[in-house]
């Protein structure tokens, strides 16, 4: 049977799919009805094949997340606000808008991103507030009915609703807001083969897939690329943010967070690249020595995600050499503290220049720009150690694809998330053996959504039942987390999002480095606790000094995989939420939340007197996603 389909697949590996358009029906076209009228929440995950004239067709659609209603007609969310007497206007719905391009470096249709724009100034006139979700998906993908990458997105936009009716319920904020996906969608799936299913086995198709990869990550290169002319990525994402009043950490204000998954994030890197780079040109330096910088604005809407993005390292390394060469870092030069190599011996000369790039940002700064990727090289804590579920693809496959190719280079043959600085063996923790550039903040979930000693799987559905999608608000999280007591100056080394039980069974010294990191705020319905961390913790060397400043705008973090596992698996709820409140909420604010004090001696308090197992924490661990 196997080899049967494989010599298919090698049949059909001449077989080329279409540059075709895949949602073309205008939404005025009487088709067009809410599908939430027609069929079930998840219709289409149900539907493999539609006809020519279908809901699914439309290029702009009404979506309800799958809601089960009491005896008055109302949902779980809609039940959770009138309780409070919330005035939460939406809840369970939100729109779908398809934007497609060609290899050409055009939209198919110019009608779809019209559309797009109509309906953003359409909330605008009634009062509506616009949170915007745009995403940009990889390879072997496209806007086919019933693609996986499409019903992934579907599932995040569901959770994203969920966010904002917790803040409606919360702190009455986001009460009108219309969310809206854009899913932007490509010639991904270059091969004639059925379009992927969420997480579905290996297919025998990636047999005649393969010789695609190259051609389909040199298109995606240049849809992306601004250096030959405007790139229709650009474009598309420019016309989005000026329909949009946008203002970060303003919760009163329009929203957009921007995201791409493997050649998509390959996309969208390579149009972020000299974007940031004239961004970080443009950035004025500290007036005054030990001062700090202006706050850098966002290069496009309030944040842009790569998530296991299929990209050269260098498309990342090229802005943290920028940043270093303005502080006056010379190239050669490796250091991340104040210190000559090898000694404790200070350096006034370098101070200066570690002053002035410590300094760019201040502390208020709001990440702007991150990747986040799936690593297998993790730091557990002593007597905790396990194998983690990486993301293989970007890290040994990619790398394979290069070198075929015959591209050199450390920077050329790494994805950004797997180009990981070198430390000395032995040195101290600032002490590097290679250049200061690479991945430089962590992400891990501690807790996933757990209900009734249960825990729940990331689903459309779960979405929809508060107790297991509910997003708590962080106002405030990452300026608590720079200046608590013990930081220094700059923010350097801030961790945060430590649940109390992690503290079990370390030492002393390890407790009191847990107090100078800050609990998670979010006090969610179901405890979900996500950590970042601006710090390395790999193997045999924890707690390495970042190769980013601790005010940096841009995050190259490495996720475990209880936030992301393997290439696929990037449709997290904990994960999802944890960035959402980085868009939706004033992180940081520089007013401290009353409850920060609290958490701090909840935190002591447990240390002192709670002892919860290591095994239920692993346990947790290992299956949060």
């Amino acid at each position: 049977m196997l080899s049967s389909f494989a010599a298919l697949a090698v049949f059909l590996a001449g077989c080329t799919a279409v540059d075709r358009v895949h949602r073309l029906i205008p939404p005025q076209d009487d088709i067009c009805e809410p599908l939430y009228r027609i069929g079930p929440g998840n219709l289409e995950a149900s539907r493999l094949f539609a006809p020519e004239r279908h809901p699914l067709r439309c290029y702009l659609q009404e979506h309800e997340m799958p809601v089960t209603r009491d005896a008055a007609g109302l949902s779980a969310w809609a039940r959770e606000a009138s309780l409070v007497r919330a005035p939460l206007a939406n809840p369970d719905r939100y729109s779908l808008a398809f934007v497609e391009m060609s290899d050409a470096n055009r939209l198919h249709v110019e009608g779809q991103l019209d559309q797009v724009m109509e309906h953003l100034k359409a909330n605008t006139r009634s009062g509506r507030q616009n949170f915007v979700v745009a995403y940009v998906h990889g390879w072997r993908h496209d806007a086919a009915i019933r693609d996986g990458d499409l019903q992934k997105f579907r599932r995040l936009l569901a959770y994203s609703r969920a966010a904002l009716n917790s803040r409606c319920i919360q702190k009455r904020q986001y009460c009108n807001a219309e969310l809206t996906g854009v899913f932007v969608a490509w010639r991904g799936r270059a091969f004639a083969e059925p379009p992927l299913q969420v997480d579905a086995p290996m297919s025998p198709f990636i047999i005649g897939a393969a010789p695609t990869f190259w051609d389909r990550r040199g298109v995606s290169t240049r849809l992306g690329d601004e250096r030959r002319g405007t790139a229709i990525l650009g474009r598309v994402l420019d016309r989005i943010e000026t329909g949009l009043r946008l203002g970060p950490g303003n919760p009163n204000r329009d929203k957009l967070l921007i995201f791409g998954h493997s050649l998509g994030g390959n996309m969208l890197a390579t149009l972020m690249e000299d974007r940031t780079l004239e961004a970080i040109e443009r950035h004025p330096m500290p007036a005054h020595d030990g001062g700090f910088g202006p706050r850098m604005k966002p290069v496009i809407g309030d944040l842009v995600v790569l998530l296991n993005p299929a990209a050269e390292a260098r498309k990342w390394t090229g802005l943290q050499r920028a940043e270093r060469a303005k502080a006056g870092f010379a190239p050669e030069e490796r250091h991340l503290a104040s210190y000559d190599p090898g000694t404790e011996v200070y350096n006034p000369q370098v101070g200066r220049k570690m002053r002035r790039w410590r300094g760019m940002y201040p502390l208020d700064q709001r990440p702007i720009y991150m990747a986040i990727t799936s690593v297998p090289n993790w730091g557990f804590a002593e007597g905790r150690e396990r194998p983690t579920d990486h993301d293989e693809a970007t890290r040994s496959v990619f790398a394979l694809a290069q070198r075929l190719a015959r591209i050199e280079g450390r920077e050329n043959q790494a994805t950004i998330g797997h180009l990981t600085p070198v430390y000395l063996p032995g040195g101290a923790r600032w002490e590097l053996k290679s250049d200061p550039v690479g991945t430089s903040h962590e992400i891990a979930v501690l807790r996933g959504a757990w209900q009734g000693g249960q825990f729940h799987e990331s689903t459309y559905a779960n979405a929809a039942d508060p107790n297991l999608g509910w997003c708590d608000t962080a106002n405030g999280w990452l300026i608590n987390a720079r200046t608590r007591p013990g930081m220094s100056k700059y923010g350097h080394e801030w961790d945060y999002g430590l649940a109390p039980e992690v503290v079990e069974g370390l030492s002393a010294e390890s407790r009191a480095q847990v107090l100078k990191a800050a609990e998670n705020i979010a006090r969610g319905r179901n405890g979900a606790s996500v950590q970042w961390r601006h710090a390395l913790y790999l193997p045999g060397q924890k707690n390495r000094f970042s190769v980013a400043t601790g005010t940096s705008p841009f995050w190259n973090v490495r996720a475990l995989d209880t936030a992301i596992r393997r290439h696929d698996k990037w449709a997290s709820y904990p994960t999802w939420c944890a960035i959402n409140q980085i868009v939706l909420d004033d992180i940081t604010s520089q007013s401290r939340a009353d409850s920060e004090v609290r958490m701090l001696e909840a935190v002591v308090e447990t240390i002192e007197t709670q002892k919860p197992s290591a095994a239920g924490v692993d346990a947790r661990a290992v299956q949060a996603e």
